[in-house]
């Protein structure tokens, strides 16, 4: 089995087709952005580039405009676990994406992977 490094401008979208279980790796994300934009009022994630694309590594991240500060680190997480790593993995910039997702975007891959479609609400049934 080969090792290769995920794209350095990788997103979840991207790396789709090579995770394991996408539902539930991409439903694992989505509860800890949900936190976070419930806490913080945003949420962007961004995912590790190292390893196979099987289940990233990822971080969260929100706009702290109180501390006028573009991003700040929620938290950063195992992506087979969804539990937080260690402190000097969050602030290693090279292991990270530098494309990011928004919450409303990776709400929508889920709703893609579950075939859920919206309805206009005057569409007869």
């Amino acid at each position: 089995m080969s090792k290769f490094k995920i794209s350095k401008d990788a997103t979840l979208e991207t790396v789709l087709g090579t995770l394991n279980k996408p539902e539930n790796y991409i439903v694992g994300i989505f509860h800890h952005m949900h936190e976070c934009k419930r806490l913080h009022g945003s949420s962007i994630v961004r995912i590790g580039v190292m390893g196979e694309g099987k289940a990233p590594n990822y971080r969260i991240e929100y706009d702290d405009e109180q501390d006028y500060c573009p991003n700040t680190v929620y938290g950063a997480l195992d992506g087979k676990s969804h539990k937080i790593l260690v402190e000097e993995d969050v602030l290693v910039d090279f292991n990270w994406s530098i494309s990011l997702m928004s919450y409303s975007e990776v709400q929508a891959l889920l709703g893609r992977i579950r075939n859920f479609t919206k309805t206009s609400s005057d569409s007869t049934k």
